[in-house]
């Protein structure tokens, strides 16, 4: 049994017992990725059981110059799977020689032998099949589900749609006509979003206005339906979901896109350039930069006919399965135990 221990986010997820009911949609595919390592000879482990078990081998999921000295001597890998625009210090190329091996949807800043390619683990298992009769029960036309960020000081903001997300609440806020619920943690004192401030004054915002962020208050959207209790019911009675990814990188696919098809809706998606262009043609989402603004991408999803609807959506998630380019749990585990392996 190799010995692994787990070093930050998500260390806290493998403490969690597979079969509870509570486990959310992210954290599943984690934890069944770390059951499937242990039939492969891998035990993870977490800082709990840190003066009990001697590891073999860390890895680091944040990069934390401190927490380096204590298992200078040991393999290591860091795993990147979160974009520049979130966690910066960890794509710098200055500290890959901490590091045996790194772990990243792209290989952006990293060595070539040190490079293995990975992203987050989806869960694929028990897809919502969409069927005709299903169609009566798209009572919502667009919703969103998302957290309401202030974004984080980066070099290169462009790549962000953070703020992308809050021009389709305005958009909504105005054209009232249109049918549109927002759903997500933040949204209760409004548009309130500072952009320009740097990254200490940010969190310290995000703290001082925790508890209004996550009401429903006189201030917030009139689309503001509150913080979302049902994802998945959510999804099947609404006919479009927008589906913005953190930030636009080669290679970056989260649960947006994937919870959108896997519950029976149609994306609106914004993101992975790569996925974008390796499935235009299939018609299993649609597509904003392909129109010239909102109200025409709009008009352009109520237009579409039920008979249409029905085929693009029943296409998409039989195509979901055989989409090789996403990470399942067993996928997942799979390069991370060949990672191991590599280096132990």
């Amino acid at each position: 049994m190799i010995n692994v221990l787990l070093q930050g986010y998500p260390y806290k997820l493998f403490d969690l017992d597979i079969n509870k009911e509570k486990v959310s949609q992210i954290s599943f595919p984690l934890i069944k990725a770390a059951s499937i390592l242990k039939d492969y000879g891998v035990n993870l482990f977490t800082l709990k059981d840190e003066f009990l078990v001697k590891p073999d081998l860390v890895i680091y999921w944040d990069f934390k110059r401190k927490k380096i000295p204590k298992y200078k001597n040991l393999p290591s890998i860091l795993m990147r799977l979160e974009p520049p625009t979130i966690k910066s210090r960890q794509w710098e190329k200055s500290i890959n020689n901490i590091f045996d091996l790194i772990g990243s949807f792209n290989s952006w800043n990293i060595e070539p032998q040190k490079f293995f390619k990975v992203g987050y683990p989806h869960d694929l298992s028990n897809i919502n099949y969409f069927k005709s009769k299903n169609y009566s029960e798209k009572i919502i036309d667009f919703s969103m589900i998302t957290r309401n960020k202030i974004p984080k000081y980066y070099k290169n903001q462009l790549i962000s749609l953070i703020n992308a997300r809050q021009e389709i609440v305005k958009f909504f806020e105005k054209n009232k006509k249109y049918q549109f619920n927002l759903y997500g943690d933040g949204w209760g004192i409004g548009m309130f979003k500072p952009t320009k401030y740097n990254f200490y004054l940010s969190n310290t915002l995000q703290k001082i206005f925790s508890s209004q962020l996550n009401k429903e208050t006189r201030y917030s959207p009139k689309n503001y339906c509150g913080i979302l209790k049902d994802k998945v019911l959510t999804i099947k009675k609404s006919k479009f979901v927008f589906s913005l990814e953190n930030t636009i990188v080669d290679g970056y696919l989260t649960e947006k896109i994937v919870d959108t098809f896997k519950y029976g809706a149609i994306p609106i998606y914004q993101g992975d350039p790569i996925f974008i262009d390796k499935f235009k043609n299939n018609k299993i989402f649609i597509n904003p930069q392909e129109f010239e603004n909102l109200e025409e991408l709009v008009n352009y999803c109520l237009n579409i006919s039920k008979d249409e609807y029905i085929e693009r959506l029943m296409n998409a998630q039989y195509l979901l399965t055989s989409m090789n380019y996403i990470y399942s749990s067993e996928k997942f585990a799979k390069k991370i135990f060949k990672a191991i392996d590599k280096i132990i």
